[in-house]
């Protein structure tokens, strides 16, 4: 009887003792608090002018905890991804986002926007990337897209030709001009009315805002 009792104890404790082990592993499978994580890609100046385009990837993600980060130290659960745009003017230090794009799924591994420059008053970057890890999937594709005189974001099937952009080098030009040094997060400017580079805008690490250096305006 003590035998019998014994057994049914046991065969009844093997549900609780699964479920226990179920919440457990549960609870261990987490996620850490919401993080920002931005940086610039790339920056142009158009020509004649202190207007600079700046190229920002942002993204905001989760960081595994607990058994998610095995077998490979976890991959981070991405709550959400932009690529952002923005218009920076050196001399007044103003800062306009002009496009907040997600992404399309085709270009979602690896992506990375780009400015490429200004046709007209009209400014085109792209986003470029691969649909995913697998041989058929892993061309790189790129998207265009055009922000038109009213503001607009509009894909576009390819930038024109003859697109421009200021230099970067070689001998200063007469009139209006602007030279960059791009950081992960910063930019350094200068301009016909500098001498050396300085710290005019850099990425807002709480928000992943570009924003300026106001200082760097005294």
């Amino acid at each position: 009887m003590t035998y019998l009792l014994t057994q049914i104890t046991s065969s009844k404790a093997i549900p609780i003792v699964s479920a226990i082990l179920g919440i457990a592993f549960l609870a261990s499978c987490t996620y850490g608090p919401p993080k920002i994580r931005a940086h610039i890609t790339n920056v142009k100046a158009k020509p004649d002018s202190h207007l600079i385009a700046v190229a920002v990837e942002y993204e905001e993600f989760r960081e595994a905890t607990g058994i998610n980060t095995f077998p490979s130290d976890g991959t981070p659960k991405v709550l959400d991804q932009k690529a952002k745009i923005y218009l920076c003017n050196a001399e007044t230090l103003e800062v306009t986002r002009v496009a907040f794009v997600t992404p399309k799924n085709t270009v979602r591994i690896g992506w990375q926007p780009w400015i490429i420059g200004w046709h007209g008053d009209s400014l085109f970057f792209q986003i470029s990337g691969q649909k995913g890890t697998a041989v058929s999937d892993s061309k790189t594709i790129t998207i265009t897209y055009r922000i038109d005189p009213l503001g607009q974001v509009l894909e576009s099937t390819a930038a024109p030709g003859n697109v421009v952009f200021q230099a970067n080098s070689g001998p200063l030009p007469q009139g209006k001009f602007v030279r960059i040094s791009k950081g992960y997060d910063t930019i350094d400017v200068r301009t016909e009315g500098t001498r050396s580079l300085r710290t005019l805008f850099r990425i807002d690490a709480k928000r992943g805002e570009l924003v300026a250096v106001k200082e760097s305006n005294k």
